[in-house]
């Protein structure tokens, strides 16, 4: 579809109708001098396309686009545009048949506007569809590109180029529908707030103030119903007990005389056994008087002088065992002085000091030797030098002599030591073999000193302080002490176990009691409580009744179980079925107002574990227990309580108006019985404890007396090991002849070689002297034998002086190590006299104590037999006692039952007369029942029949339908002041509203989330498009700048890597990209702006483009780039183009001229020439 041709009539410029006809599909141009209405022709294409921003044409109101305003006699404006329409593929939706569409938009003067197709009038929002199905949205026209946009375009932030290439991508129309979209949200939610406020304001509260209504009626009628139905069953109960009461008085009378006459005869049978019980007792006493004598006394005699002298024994042995030790310590003080003094001799110093004498001395000789002839040389050399040769051949003569007696001594010398070296070594083996024998018979003494202390420590440790003996006595007495009291609380908890003997389960048989599970009979009520005042049991024994000892177990099994095999009658109650009433919070309420705090309910009184929470609930639910009879009274006729009520005195209150009291013994209480047993039963376990952890401190005593006596024997043993052991070391010590015969053969050798190093030193010093008497010779027979021989003379001289003081120093240190020597000998051979002496102090007290553990062991013997013969007499006297005590103990039970007997006699006999006037009150009471109540004769025979309606009903039963009846008939009264009758009507009335209200807040819940879903769809889907979008229009860009600029590059980077975050626009010269768009001169950044804008275009083509001079910043080079990129890119697209430059004109293929004349503009038509 493209422009075809345009009539204009009275539209600004055009004061007279103008056809501009014969448009080219592709590129048209118009050119003209300004002011000639070269724009008012594109002006005329948006206006037809209906625009409403009026300030892009350049008016302020529509009839700024009528010429001259109307002033000129031009009252209307017209403009028609005729559009070619042959493409259908380029056709508007709905004008596919149409060849040809022609719009025209009309106004007048006073602002009438009508827009006409194809000659028919239309409205405007078809007129706009039609343009929007071809991409000609005229209000955001990216179709139109006027100078000013490009202008606008450079200036614009990545967020606004990221709105156009939304507008190329068609998403802009999806923001605008989502703002409505959101918009119509928004009202939905509205109207979901309205729905909710009025639900919650109006429509709620009415209906659940309808709700209390009609919940208030329905109580009323169930009420009304309720009351008469329960007060005929309470009537029919009162009337069956009653009669029961009245007519079965007598044999209730006969049973309780039957009872009384079986105790009288208990007391009998009772009476005849303490009588014998009594003789037996004095037949004890007489057998344990002849035995517990005196040889219970000598017995005891003997234990205590055999601890005694035990005691002694042991006394003396521990003073002799310290005293063997400083024995043996003075032995090892004395044996240390000894090692001291043999170093002190220093054999090895004495030697090497003997050896450097004898070498001194040697010397000493030689120099004087050699002085005495040098002395003679030069007498003789004086006197005569013929004489002095011979002397010298002489000294020769006899330094060789010398000399070769010096050889043959380091010969002799050498051969020697070879000897004694090869003795040196046999004697060191038998030295190191003595030596290893030492070490082990040392290491056997260190071993037995170790083992002794151990002992001795064990010995101390197993004695402790010596009171063993006495602390034994001790807990054996408190043993007998806790024994003692243990019998007594024995006899207490037989005597009440014999009184509550009624309490135990008796079976048929013992194959009946092993049929029962044991661990689900728990046992008779009375049994699993604790009373927690002690002053309440008689008050709570006369509340739970006969359910007191009634048998709890854990299921119906169970009860079939034990009902099967009972020797006697009982009631069974199971836990599984049994149920419990407790008193309701607001009866409590006015309990605690009524009494003043002085009643409480009985259940509360007592403890018991949680498993029995629904048996006492069964026995003691539903009861008051009072401080005195005025307090239970008020409770128990008070309107708001009405409950049974029993005194701390026995006395009971019925709601009913029974009352029952009278004289009750304390002394046969149940529940102190059984309070008073489990208190002595717990008593005697601690007792029996106590007494159990004695013996086992006794039984430690004893077992470590024995192992003490075993360690005294082992002690004797290990200590007599050890004397051995040390005289062995002692014998081995003394005796050490391999040692000293190694000390003389090192003594010797060192002696010998010491001798061969003086000879061999002596022929070294003789080979010198032969030297220089040769050298003296030749001297002599060369004439300088004078000056030789002084000088000898000189040097002998001072050489004897030198030898003489070496000689003397070795004497005086010879003569000091002998001396030291010989006193530290002297002091050592008086040592080892004083330690021969400690050695034999150290047998004569390890003797002793030898002899004083035998002692010891001896008087532990005496002393065990004596405690055995102690414990012997003690056992005897003790079973007389045992068999005395239970004797006794039988005594006591049965004076104890037979106290109880009497005590039970005369309650028997109060029952008897109480049940004779019961029965006498029933017989009124029950008259009375039938003159209020005349339909009991009528329906009697239907009372306590199953289905009938009069259902039996038990103690607690009744007085809960009593208290049922109160309570309704004051909350009938309550009721009727404030019942509405017409709630049921209007209660439907107002559900169906609420109903009605909630359906349709549900579906605009629904419309809601189906549009969040739709939108946030539709998001993804713009997301996807708009990348699809940028990449197709970053590459047309790239392509259109490189165009128009040719060597530049151009594209669109997402902000800050994001694509939503919006686009920025990069230039490239020559593949150096442009950190800045502040670089580029004007030109190339209107051409860059054109580019962005034309790539846009390009991505969804529309029919036409509108451009409008937009090469005025340009040179001519880069218009007519403009041009061949539009022949080039948009070869499907009709462009016009209004431009002043040929560059751009000459590319179109049809130029329109205008011209101004007049006032008014024309147009003309030129043709390109081919």
């Amino acid at each position: 579809m493209f422009v075809e041709e345009i009539v204009i009539d009275g539209f600004k410029s055009y004061a007279q109708k103008v056809v501009v006809s014969d448009f080219d599909p592709h590129f048209n141009a118009i050119t003209g001098l300004n002011g000639s209405g070269k724009s008012n022709i594109l002006d005329s294409i948006c206006f037809v396309l209906g625009i409403t921003n009026l300030s892009q044409v350049r008016a302020g109101s529509l009839q700024d686009l009528i010429y001259k305003q109307g002033q000129a006699g031009v009252t209307k404006a017209s403009v028609s545009i005729t559009f070619d329409n042959a493409d259908k593929a380029t056709s508007p939706l709905g004008y596919e048949h149409c060849e040809k569409i022609v719009v025209t938009r009309q106004i007048a003067i006073g602002g009438r506007s009508k827009f006409l197709i194809n000659g028919h009038v239309a409205q405007p929002a078809r007129v706009q569809n039609l343009f929007h199905s071809v991409q000609l949205n005229v209000n955001n026209p990216h179709f139109l590109i006027m100078q000013g946009r490009i202008t606008k375009v450079l200036n614009m932030k990545p967020p606004e180029i990221l709105n156009m290439l939304e507008e190329a991508a068609g998403t802009r129309m999806f923001e605008s529908k989502k703002e409505a979209a959101l918009k119509t949200l928004a009202k939905k939610q509205l109207k979901v707030d309205e729905i909710d406020q009025l639900l919650a304001e109006e429509v709620v509260p009415a209906l659940e103030k309808l709700r209390k209504e009609k919940a208030t009626f329905a109580e009323f009628t169930r009420l009304e119903q309720t009351m008469a139905r329960t007060q005929r069953q309470v009537v029919a109960q009162q009337y069956v007990g009653l009669h029961e009461a009245v007519h079965g008085g007598g044999s209730e009378a006969s049973l309780l005389q039957a009872q009384a006459n079986e105790i009288e005869a208990t007391m009998a049978r009772l009476r005849s056994e303490c009588a014998a019980i009594e003789r037996d007792l004095e037949g004890v006493a007489e057998r344990k008087r002849a035995v517990a004598g005196r040889a219970m006394e000598a017995a005891q005699d003997a234990v205590q002088k055999t601890s005694n002298e035990l005691i002694k024994k042991t006394s003396e042995l521990t003073n002799a065992g310290k005293t063997l030790e400083a024995e043996r310590k003075n032995v090892a003080d004395v044996e240390a002085q000894i090692a001291a003094l043999e170093a002190q001799q220093d054999p090895e110093g004495a030697r090497a000091a003997e050896l450097a004498l004898r070498k001194a001395r040697a010397e000493l000789e030689m120099a004087r030797s050699r002085a005495k002839v040098a002395e003679e040389k030069a007498r003789s050399v004086q006197e005569d030098s013929g004489s002095a040769e011979t002397v010298m051949q002489e000294e020769i003569g006899r330094a060789k002599a010398a000399r070769s007696a010096a050889a043959a001594r380091e010969k002799q010398g050498a051969s020697r030591a070879a000897q004694l070296r090869k003795r040196l070594a046999a004697a060191a083996k038998r030295r190191e073999k003595e030596a290893a024998g030492v070490a082990e018979l040392r290491s056997a003494v260190e071993e037995g000193e170790r083992a002794v202390a151990d002992l001795r420590a064990r010995g101390a440790a197993a004695a402790g302080d010596g009171g063993a003996a006495g602390a034994l006595e001790e807990l054996r007495g408190a043993r007998e002490a806790e024994m003692r009291r243990a019998r007594d609380i024995q006899d207490v908890v037989d005597k009440l176990k014999c009184s509550l003997k009624f309490l135990e389960v008796q079976y048929t048989s013992p194959a009946a009691a092993k049929k029962v599970a044991r661990d689900k009979v728990h046992g008779m009520m009375a049994e699993l409580l604790r009373v927690k005042d002690p002053s309440a049991a008689l008050a709570l024994e006369v509340a739970a009744g006969s359910k007191l000892y009634q048998l709890v177990v854990a299921d119906e099994g169970t009860a079939k179980g034990v009902l099967a095999g009972l020797r006697q009658r009982l009631t069974v109650v199971p836990l599984s079925k049994i149920r419990g009433s407790n008193i309701p919070p607001e009866v409590l309420e006015a309990v605690e107002g009524v009494s003043g705090g002085f009643a409480r309910p009985a259940v509360a009184m007592i403890e018991y574990d949680g498993a029995f929470e629904a048996a006492m609930a069964y026995g003691f639910g539903g009861v008051l227990v009072a401080k005195d009879a005025e307090t239970a009274k008020k409770c128990a006729f008070d309107p708001k309580v009405r409950l049974r009520c029993v005194t701390l005195e026995g006395d009971e209150f019925s709601p009913s108006g029974l009352l029952t009291g009278g004289s009750r013994s304390n002394s046969r209480n149940v529940l102190t019985q059984l309070s008073q047993l489990r208190e002595a039963s717990d008593e005697l376990a601690g007792r029996t404890a106590r007494a159990d952890a004695i013996a086992r401190d006794i039984a430690a005593l004893e077992s470590t007396a024995r192992e003490a006596d075993a360690l005294a024997q082992e002690l004797a043993r290990a200590e007599h090991a050890l004397t051995l052991a040390r005289n062995k070391l002692d014998a081995h010590t003394a005796g050490g002849a391999a040692a000293a015969e190694a000390a003389e053969l090192e003594a010797e050798l060192a002696a010998l070689e010491g001798d061969t190093r003086a000879a061999a030193e002596e022929a070294a010093a003789l080979d010198e002297q032969l030297a220089a008497l040769a050298a003296q010779l030749q001297a002599a027979r060369t004439g300088g034998l004078a000056k030789a021989v002084e000088k000898e003379a000189k040097e002998t001289k001072k050489a004897l002086a030198g030898a003489e003081k070496a000689a003397r120093a070795a004497e005086e240190a010879s003569v000091a190590l002998q001396t030291q020597a010989e006193g530290a000998a002297a002091e050592a051979a008086e040592a080892r006299a004083a330690l021969e002496e400690a050695r034999g102090a150290v047998a004569a007290a390890a003797a002793r104590v030898a002899a004083l553990e035998g002692e010891v062991a001896a008087a532990r013997e005496a002393h065990v037999a004596a405690t055995r013969e102690l414990k012997a007499q003690e056992a005897r006297v003790a079973g007389f006692e045992a068999e005395e005590s239970g004797l006794t103990k039988g005594l006591r039970q049965r004076r104890a039952a037979l106290e109880e007997a009497d005590v039970a006699l005369g309650e028997a006999r109060g029952r008897v007369q109480r049940a004779q006037q019961a029965r006498e009150r029933g017989a009124k009471e029950l008259d009375r029942l039938l003159k209020q109540h005349p339909w009991i004769s009528t329906e009697k025979h239907m009372f306590g029949q199953p289905g009938s309606g009069y259902e039996g009903l038990g103690e607690r039963e009744l007085e809960a339908a009593q208290k049922e009846l109160g309570e309704a008939e004051a909350r009938l009264k309550t009721l009727a002041r404030h019942m509405n009758k017409k709630v049921l009507a209007m209660f439907d009335r107002a559900e169906q509203e609420y109903r009605a209200l909630a359906e349709k807040k549900a579906a605009v819940v629904r419309d809601r989330e189906n549009i969040s879903r739709v939108i946030a769809q539709l998001d993804q889907k713009k997301l996807e498009s708009l990348h699809a979008t940028w990449e197709k229009v970053t590459r047309d860009f790239a392509s259109i700048f490189s165009t128009l600029l040719p060597g530049a590059s151009a594209r669109l980077d997402p902000f800050e890597g994001n694509v939503e975050n919006g686009l920025e626009v990069r230039v490239g010269f020559n593949g150096a990209w442009k950190e800045s768009l502040t670089e580029l001169s004007g030109g190339q950044r209107s051409l860059l702006a054109l580019s962005l804008i034309l790539a846009l275009l390009l991505f969804k083509p529309a029919p036409i483009y509108i451009l409008d001079e937009v090469d005025a910043a340009l040179d001519l080079s880069h218009t007519e780039n403009i041009g061949r990129m539009i022949q080039t890119h948009f070869p499907y697209s009709q462009f016009i183009v209004v431009s002043l430059k040929e560059g751009m004109f000459n590319n179109a293929n049809v130029l329109f001229r205008t011209r101004f004349a007049d006032g008014v503009s024309s147009v003309a038509r030129a043709a390109k020439t081919k």
